[in-house]
């Protein structure tokens, strides 16, 4: 058995160590059963996460906290692709716990306890609320909520603090109520999508669904992949396409995955619970040396999903991980 270090790209984890076995068989596409894309689903071996209840600075209410980790959690929930451990699993928060942010050495024991892999934590940092304003900065109706959350991801077995950001939703709607909902459900969007960058999920070539040509060289534009709404996947989540390569560090002879990135595809429909329908972007530039990879079996080909950051947009708040 050797150790593959998968180095993820734009993290702040440094790397993370996952051990395969090496030796699978492969489907006449050279993917379904490639190490590098071998994506368990079943309860057994998916990933524990315990959401632990989100708290507040005191400038604001704690109604804010408690509405975001109940999204949160749900979102987890129907992703599919975790084992979630309820929140009222852990001890009841008091008062003054409601109102400062959780301790991650407090906090990992009880989610030891628990079974859990990975801790998620969130504390409100800043709350507004007002009417939306036109260009002429007259009221046009509509409200706005927006709210900013500080959210971690700790690893349990080691207690370290994987991810650290501030993440900020908003939602726009009639009345406070409904904007301050949106907003809660863009703080899950954004804080999944975080999950899934860092974790991201691997997933196989099913078929090639339609080519085009240009000056009489064929590209891909659109494929399936054998993964659907039972891996949490949703229409417009976005993969990335890589070409892996193994290589052995000769001073510790352990096995080093370096990732060259291809190009990127939305997926466009979800087909069933196991399939999916992609649409690959910049087909023209991109699409023919995947094409090439494709028809000669290349195993070195990946299809990668970490959280579906949208290459047509440019900021964190575009990210959309699916609901």
């Amino acid at each position: 058995m050797k150790k593959i270090y998968f180095i993820l790209p734009k993290l702040p984890v440094r790397l993370l160590v996952i051990v395969l076995t090496l030796g699978f068989s492969f489907s006449a596409n050279g993917l379904s059963n490639h190490p590098l894309t071998a994506n368990f689903q079943d309860d057994a071996k998916k990933t524990v996460v315990a959401i632990y209840p989100f708290t507040s600075h005191r400038s604001y209410r704690y109604e804010h906290a408690a509405g975001l980790g109940n999204a949160v959690e749900a979102g987890f929930v129907r992703s599919g692709r975790f084992v979630v451990v309820e929140r009222n699993q852990f001890e009841a928060l008091s008062e003054e716990d409601m109102f400062q942010e959780a301790s991650a050495t407090e906090i990992i024991n009880q989610a030891k306890r628990l079974g859990a892999n990975i801790i998620v934590t969130g504390h409100v940092v800043g709350v507004s609320e007002g009417r939306m304003l036109d260009s002429r900065r007259r009221p046009t109706g509509r409200l706005f909520t927006d709210v900013s959350v500080s959210f971690k991801i700790i690893d349990v077995e080691t207690g370290a603090i994987e991810m650290s950001e501030t993440i900020n939703g908003r939602g726009i709607d009639q009345t406070t109520a409904a904007a301050t909902q949106a907003a809660y459900q863009e703080i899950d969007r954004l804080a999944r999508a975080h999950v899934g960058m860092y974790m991201p999920q691997r997933f196989a070539l099913m078929s090639v669904e339609s080519t085009n040509e240009r000056k009489g060289e064929e590209f891909l534009e659109t494929f399936k992949i054998w993964a659907g709404s039972e891996n949490g996947l949703q229409q417009g989540d976005v993969l990335q396409i890589y070409q892996v390569t193994l290589l052995t560090n000769p001073n510790t002879q352990e096995t080093v995955e370096e990732k060259k990135l291809l190009g990127e595809a939305s997926i466009t429909e979800i087909n069933s619970g196991s399939t999916s329908t992609c649409r690959l972007y910049q087909a023209r530039r991109n699409g023919g040396a995947i094409l090439e990879l494709i028809n000669n079996g290349d195993e070195s080909l990946v299809f990668e999903y970490q959280g579906s950051l949208d290459p047509e947009k440019k900021s964190l708040q575009d990210i959309l991980l699916g609901n």
